[in-house]
């Protein structure tokens, strides 16, 4: 197992600026994510880490070595493309052998690693076939076994699980992880899906622009974003901007466009008069009746205007001072259709967010 850092990273590709100044650290053993939308710069960095590129700036680490300057064969780093890239002339077999044949290696170690390979992915009995005898999800296990074959210091995935169908995408999901742990190599996921990312990753770092904007576990993402694009990308969330109006121990009073809000202190020094954004994930606004509108702070009045039945939850629709709110129902949705709202919200569901955060943490 070796850490992973990069040191100040910048990268430009046909004159455009692609990566500003990435400072990273990935811990050894560690199942990390890479999450952010088409252009953000995701793929560069792999291909940075992977040795196909070099860096304008900055430098790259494995362990106590400096690779950025190491072609990709000498980085012990296997990388699993998104088509997966496998050979359609060779079998299984020929396929996860082709890597070890490239490194000279003995026969006798050879067939041990692949047999090895092909039995931590459950394809032993699949070995002479060829990739297009089999499903999409057998192809990704023969690339996974091709790159596990070769025993890499560090595991590259480029969205690996992108060309699946639904439910096969789930299954392997569990699968990947299951794997992950057991050969317990440092793991770096690449891709633009939240719930692949928020299911699968012991820590994830949220790119937009070249820039990271965050770092933490799914959870600290998700809960506490410290940017409205990670508060907004990684999962629903109600954003709105508002202004301080007072601030004391027990709390925040902000006004937004949906009313006068209080929010449980932040972790960041706030001012009467200042901007930020309030975020709440639909799942945390709840709906209440007349009777129990009393000694409630926190209430948000609109009009329904959208029911979505969701199957496990029925999403609402509602607007309330001109602006739209995403409210999860955690069960079957037995109100109108149209009319008049009231939700409320715990203070310590509102997230503050400064407008200007600084990269990662």
């Amino acid at each position: 197992m070796v850490t992973v850092f990069l040191d100040r990273v910048r990268k430009s590709l046909d004159g455009t600026l692609v990566l500003t100044e990435v400072t990273l650290e990935i811990k050894a053993g560690e199942f990390f994510f890479i999450l952010g939308p088409s252009g953000s710069g995701k793929t560069t960095l792999l291909r940075l880490l992977a040795g196909f590129i070099r860096p304008d700036f900055g430098r790259i680490y494995f362990g106590d070595r400096d690779v950025t300057d190491l072609p990709p064969h000498r980085r012990e780093v296997a990388l699993v493309f998104q088509n997966y890239a496998l050979f359609p002339h060779m079998t299984v077999w020929g396929n996860v052998a082709y890597g070890l044949r490239m490194r000279k290696l003995s026969k006798k170690v050879i067939r041990e690693r692949v047999a090895e390979a092909l039995e931590l992915v459950q394809l032993a009995d699949l070995a002479n076939r060829y990739p297009s005898q089999l499903s999409g999800g057998q192809q990704q296990r023969v690339a996974l076994a091709r790159a596990i074959a070769v025993q890499p210091q560090v595991l590259l995935l480029d969205e690996p699980l992108s060309n699946l169908d639904v439910q096969l995408r789930l299954e392997m999901r569990g699968e990947l992880k299951r794997l992950q742990r057991r050969l317990n190599i440092t793991t770096l996921f690449v891709t633009h899906d939240q719930k692949e990312a928020l299911s699968m990753a012991d820590r994830l770092a949220v790119l937009n622009s070249g820039r990271i904007l965050q770092v933490g576990t799914p959870t600290e993402l998700y809960r506490f974003p410290k940017d409205p694009f990670v508060a907004q990308f990684l999962g629903d969330a109600n954003v709105w901007e508002g202004t301080v109006l007072s601030q004391n121990a027990d709390g925040v009073q902000i006004q937004t466009a949906v009313g006068i809000l209080t929010c449980s202190p932040p972790d960041f020094p706030v001012q009467v008069g200042q901007s930020l954004f309030v975020m709440v994930r639909p799942e945390d606004l709840q709906v209440i009746t007349s009777d129990q509108l009393s000694s409630r702070s926190n209430l948000i009045t609109g009009s329904l205007t959208n029911v979505t039945y969701l199957g496990e939850a029925t999403e609402l629709t509602v607007q309330s001072g001109g602006t739209t709110i995403k409210v999860l129902h955690w069960k079957v949705w037995n109100g109108v259709e149209r009319g008049t709202l009231t939700l409320v919200v715990a203070p310590k569901d509102l997230r503050l967010i400064p407008p200007n955060s600084p990269d990662g943490s």
